[in-house]
């Protein structure tokens, strides 16, 4: 009878405790079945253009090499539709200020990012985002050509 006793005990005691380390490892550990919502990863982390983007003039691609005053700079999406686009070390040729905050939101179903800088509006067409990349199209003020820029998290 007391042997009985002891095996329930222990029993009871060890699927108490296997029932508490279950519940303090999801606590601790990310749901892998979350998927990152276009919003979230535009936020995650500083993005930086990539040396190279494409031109489209009347169906003809034409590459383009960014000068080496914009690749250094960093481009943060924040929280409250802030957009931060730091030059960090090298200015361009006529830029006097070191930091340029714009606005910035999704729209269309988060197909679209609206870029807003002193109520000029731009539009640009998400064509791909991933963690570490992102592949955005818009369209010039002439339009006449379609831009294509390729930023990177590095």
């Amino acid at each position: 009878m007391k042997t009985k006793m002891n095996f329930i005990l222990s029993l009871g005691l060890f699927i108490m405790t296997a029932m508490l380390s279950c519940k303090d490892d999801e606590k601790e550990t990310n749901n892998p079945l979350h998927v990152k919502t276009v919003s979230e990863m535009f936020k995650a982390h500083s993005w930086r253009f990539n040396e190279t983007f494409f031109l489209n003039r009347s169906g003809v691609y034409y590459p383009y090499i960014l000068p080496s005053c914009l690749l250094d700079d960093k481009l943060d999406y924040s929280e409250n539709n802030l957009y931060v686009k730091d030059p960090k070390n090298e200015l361009c040729a006529g830029q006097m200020q070191k930091n340029d905050t714009l606005g910035w939101k999704l729209i269309n179903n988060n197909s679209q990012l609206e870029i807003t800088n002193k109520g000029t509006v731009i539009l640009n067409d998400i064509i791909r985002i991933s963690d570490d990349s992102l592949l955005t199209s818009s369209v010039t003020p002439a339009g006449d050509t379609q831009v294509y820029l390729y930023l990177r998290y590095r």
